[in-house]
């Protein structure tokens, strides 16, 4: 396993982007943008759809990338019942926290096609279809990914991955 040294926060920070910010409605439909915003891409909706459907009710955030985007986060408006959340897209410059993770936790290449997926916010039925495996093969990758990464939950995979770049 290679050892990278840590870059700081304030290093990370100076390279992002202040993020946008949009409503969506629970179709994933933008209802209010802010002045300044240009339109989210195609994949930019469809990673929004995938994180309010994976949603729960007791879920404060759901986390996904996009290439066309960056850094989608989504989280539901206090008092709205599940029906509008807010839509933060924070765009990264120069940086790739996929390859940052892959390098930095010795990923296989069919971790990273895992990870890049769940990054996505795809599901474990859409990963084995997209990938063309059993689901519990994906299962076994996703934990294995975690053990490297010393997390035990898909969305600490995320934050960890995100924190990596």
């Amino acid at each position: 396993m290679s050892v990278q040294t840590a870059e700081s926060p304030y290093a990370i920070a100076a390279r992002r982007q202040s993020p946008s910010v949009y409503v969506i409605d629970g179709n994933g439909e933008i209802v209010l943008r802010g002045a300044e915003i240009s339109s989210l891409s195609d994949d930019g909706h469809r990673v929004a759809r995938r994180l309010l459907a994976a949603a729960r009710d007791d879920d404060e955030m759901q986390l996904g990338l996009s290439h066309g985007d960056g850094v989608l986060r989504v989280v539901p408006l206090v008092g709205a019942s599940g029906a509008h959340c807010v839509l933060f897209v924070e765009r990264i410059a120069q940086r790739d926290p996929l390859a940052a993770a892959v390098q930095r936790y010795d990923l296989t290449a069919r971790e990273r096609s895992v990870l890049a997926l769940l990054l996505r916010g795809a599901s474990t039925s859409e990963m084995a279809s997209e990938l063309e495996i059993a689901e519990t093969t994906i299962i076994t990758h996703v934990r294995n990914i975690g053990c490297k990464m010393n997390a035990t939950k898909r969305r600490e995979i995320v934050a960890t991955v995100l924190a990596t770049g």
